[in-house]
Formats: C-alpha cells, sequence, structure tokens
C-alpha cells in the first residue's frame, strides 16, 4: 500500500478540491493502535451535521471513550453554513464540532479567530500521520491547519451493468475502459443510446454530473476558478467541460433532472441512466442508500483523463465552544487512528486520510456484492495514481463558480446554449454575484 500513499501524495498537492485495537488518548499528537479505551474522559460534545455519515462512520468510538456522548444535530446541507454564521454573529451556542464541506472551506478558513489552529496546544495536531495532499485542504491562508477531512475523495465512474450490456454489447470495466478513453467516446456512444432507446435512457441524469464528471480536465483540475486576486479563470478551466456537454446535449444524452433533488436521487434506482460521476464517499452515502435493491448492477472504471476530487468534508472546532478538548478526541480518533479508519471504511467503504492505514491491507482485497464482486475501493486507489489524478485548488470564490454555474446548466439544457455562450454567461453572472471579479 505504500504505492498508494506515494500516488495520493503526489496527486492533490496541487488540490481543491467513502476490527482494530487503535483508539485515543487525551492531550496532544496521534493515539497508538494499542491504546485502551479512556474511562477517564467524560462529557457531551455537540456536532452539526448533514446526516447520519458521521454516526454510522464512528460507530466505534464508544469503545473508547465510553463516557462520551455525541448530540448529532442535523442541519441540511444547504443551511448548515448559514445558521452557523448567524450563530456566530449573534454570539449563540456554537457546536463543538461543524462539519465543513469543501465548497465553502476556503471563505470559512480565511476568516480570522472563527476556528481553533490545531496545530496549536492543547490540541498539538501530529501532520506526520496526514496524507501530505489532505494539508493544504484544511489549512487557512497562513498555513495554519483548521480542521482535518475525513474522507479520500477520489472518484472514478459508476455505471449501471444492464444498461451497459444492452447499449455498449459488455457490461466488463475493463471493456468499458477499453471502449470509453476519451470524452468523445462519450459523445459519439451517446447518440447511439439515444437512438436505440427512443430517447428515454441517458448517458448522465443531470447537466451537474456531466460537468463533474469532465471538469477535471487538463488544467482544469491545477489551477483555482480565481486568480491574481480577482481575475476570473473559468474560461481556462472549463471551455472544454462546456464544449463536451454541447456535444452531449446535443444527442440528448443528459437528463433534466436537477441534482439532488428526489427525482435525481431516484435516479439510481432507475432503469434510464448509465453514468454517474462517482468519489469515494457517493457510493455508500448515496448510491447504495437510494437504490438498495440494485446490488450486483453497478461496475466502476476510471474515467477519460485521470480523475477528480469532489467533495470532502472536514471538521473544526469553532472558538468558543463549550467543550473543545472532547471535540479534539473525537476528531483525532476518528480522522487520525487507525481504529477511526477501520470504522469508517466499516461503515462506508471509503479510505479516511489518515495515512498510516495505507501501509496496512485495510483497503485491499475487499469484493463488493453490490458492483458484482469487484474490488472497486482498489480501483479507486489505482486510479488516483493516475499522473493527470489531480483536485482543484480551494478558492473563496468557488461558491460563486457553483452558483453561477447552476444557472448555465439550465440555459444549456432547456435552451441549448452553445459551450461558448455558456463561459461567457458564467462569467458575467459571477461579475454580478460579486462585483470585484473581472475577465
Amino acid at each position: 500500500m505504500k504505492k498508494y500513499l506515494l500516488a495520493l501524495s503526489i496527486i492533490a498537492v496541487l488540490a481543491l478540491t467513502a476490527c482494530g485495537n487503535g483508539g485515543g488518548t487525551a492531550g496532544g499528537g496521534t493515539a497508538p493502535a494499542s491504546a485502551a479505551a479512556d474511562d477517564g474522559l467524560s462529557g457531551t460534545i455537540t456536532h452539526w451535521v448533514w446526516g447520519d455519515f458521521e454516526e454510522l462512520g464512528s460507530y466505534r468510538f464508544y469503545r473508547y471513550f465510553p463516557n462520551i456522548e455525541i448530540n448529532y444535530v442535523i442541519v441540511p446541507t444547504g443551511e448548515i453554513i448559514s445558521r452557523f454564521q448567524t450563530t456566530l454573529a449573534a454570539g449563540g451556542e456554537l457546536p463543538d464540532i461543524l462539519n465543513v464541506e469543501i465548497d465553502h472551506r476556503a471563505m470559512l478558513y480565511s476568516l480570522d479567530n472563527v476556528f481553533h489552529v490545531l496545530d496549536d496546544a492543547p490540541f498539538n495536531l501530529d501532520r506526520s500521520v496526514m496524507v501530505p495532499f489532505s494539508i493544504p485542504l484544511v489549512s487557512n491562508p497562513q498555513g495554519q491547519v483548521l480542521g482535518v477531512q475525513i474522507d479520500n475523495c477520489v472518484g472514478g465512474f459508476l455505471y449501471k451493468r444492464s444498461l451497459a450490456e444492452e447499449f455498449f454489447g459488455t457490461d466488463d470495466p475493463g471493456a468499458l475502459e477499453a471502449m470509453f478513453r476519451t470524452p468523445q467516446d462519450f459523445i459519439d456512444w451517446s447518440a447511439h443510446v439515444t437512438s436505440q432507446s427512443n430517447g428515454q435512457v441517458y448517458m448522465f441524469a443531470s447537466a451537474g454530473d456531466a460537468f463533474r464528471a469532465f471538469s477535471s480536465l487538463g488544467v482544469a483540475n491545477s489551477a483555482p476558478v480565481v486568480i491574481n486576486d480577482f481575475q476570473l479563470n473559468v474560461r481556462t478551466l472549463f471551455t472544454e467541460t462546456f464544449e463536451i456537454m454541447e456535444g452531449l446535449i446535443a444527442n440528448g444524452a443528459i437528463g433534466s433532472l436537477g441534482a439532488w433533488s428526489p427525482a435525481w436521487m431516484a435516479s439510481f434506482a432507475n432503469n434510464d441512466v448509465i453514468f454517474f460521476p462517482g468519489p469515494t464517499w457517493f457510493i455508500s452515502h448515496v448510491v447504495k442508500a437510494n437504490a438498495p435493491d440494485t446490488e450486483g448492477d453497478w461496475g466502476l472504471i476510471g474515467p477519460p483523463g485521470g480523475s477528480f476530487s469532489w467533495g470532502g468534508t472536514a471538521y473544526s472546532i469553532p472558538v468558543g465552544a463549550q467543550n473543545p478538548e472532547l471535540a479534539w478526541e473525537w476528531i483525532r480518533w476518528m480522522t487520525l487512528s487507525q481504529a477511526g479508519a477501520e470504522s469508517f471504511f466499516s461503515a462506508h467503504a471509503t479510505p479516511t486520510l489518515y495515512a498510516p492505514a495505507y501501509d496496512t491491507d485495510l483497503y485491499l482485497n475487499n469484493p463488493d456484492p453490490f458492483f458484482a464482486g469487484q474490488d472497486i475501493v482498489s480501483r479507486l486507489l489505482e486510479i488516483s495514481m493516475h499522473p493527470d489524478t489531480r483536485s482543484r485548488p480551494l478558492s473563496i470564490f468557488d461558491t460563486v463558480a457553483n452558483e453561477a454555474s447552476g444557472l448555465v446548466f439550465v440555459e444549456m439544457i432547456d435552451h441549448g446554449m452553445s459551450a461558448a455562450d455558456a463561459i461567457t454567461m458564467m462569467e458575467d453572472e459571477m461579475i454580478f454575484i460579486d462585483d470585484r471579479l473581472h475577465r
């Protein structure tokens, strides 16, 4: 597994961007694998989350800290950051741990004195046990670590085996990777799918899915959306992506579903979409959760151009939290211990970013019945070794780009907007949202 760690260390220095005996002990650093349960620590931690991802992933925590209770407060993904900002401004009671998703992280981490610096006492984070590329993803502009990301979010393309067999003549991952070596291959085959299905089967469920799948090509996976403080960089990054989408849309190959809508969630169980962009966390949290009866009908292939990084949840401790040291015990156990890595992997089949786990056999030889016995975790780690696999650097304007792109997607799907016009519209919308930006 050392080769995987080396690859993971390399791929996202440029980054943006789902049994054991280990456990945590009080104080700084990282707990040894042989640490016993700590009966001396007690109290309740309030953790703002957007679902049961953390509760499921850390289910073994109580073996090591039986007297620490976790009060998981569910706040919808679209509201958690605004609620935190409102509570912060009003001087209200802050959570002990806040989920900080990748899209808002650069903005939040640019604020002064909002989160504890985990490098400092009493936390004394040990950077040596973090996969190196994850450190910039959780650091503020001064290089201080303000959180720890739980998940390695490298992605591949998930596909429905039954539909692949019907339209491509095979459901074998190796054969499909040979057929879909370039984005143009997806465009060419999409015409066949639309024709043979009378427009009832799509290559991708939504414009957002297609954008995610092809938005890490070339320079797009190694540069931020805004450069030189306020100059837009989206034309350089996403022109090729929009051109691919234009070709797919012209062939009727992208559905009109809104990402994260009930209809989009249902598309995993339905039999009318072939491909989905699939990072590690997406597999258990989205696909398996929404389509439990489709076991055996899924496969995974490496995307053209390497891969992409989608998402990522970091855990941060707000300044003013009631129980910061207890919060750190949970974060450290969950993200920076072998026991936490094993608990999280058992629940979600997703690697954490705890580096020593990559030197064990934890992520090897895990055939998944849901994927017809394919060892998808090992395959994702192989994808991460691709020399072009990177993830985009964080930018405080990521949320602006996301908001603008959603409007562009509607125009492309509903009105056939060209790639050239889509890029111009994205620039216009970003400047409208934040007038500091310019071309």
